[in-house]
């Protein structure tokens, strides 16, 4: 997480960490049970739709286009982050 944030995002490093410490105050490591799906054209994305599904995720924010691509899996939307953006927070919804 830190070397995208750093790299990628262009974060400085006390804003990496910052963003960091967030995520751990708020958030939960789950583990889910229910069966892998097959439907990403990358394998190793079919873990993330395995999980959106697990907890019913109402979307996905993604860069990776082999998720994209889907639009959606199940009740779970997937949206590029400037979808997202101009979606929900230029108030267009």
């Amino acid at each position: 997480m830190e070397e995208k944030l750093l790299g990628k995002f262009t974060l400085s490093e006390e804003q990496a960490e910052r963003f960091i410490v967030l995520l751990q105050e708020r958030t939960s490591v789950v583990h889910p049970f229910n069966e892998l799906p097959d439907v990403c054209r990358d394998v190793d994305d079919n873990h993330v739709l395995q999980l959106a599904d697990y907890i019913q995720a109402d979307c996905i924010i993604t860069g990776d286009k082999d998720l994209l691509v889907l639009e959606s899996f199940k009740k779970t939307q997937i949206f590029s982050p400037r979808e997202f953006h101009d979606k929900f927070i230029d108030g267009k919804f």
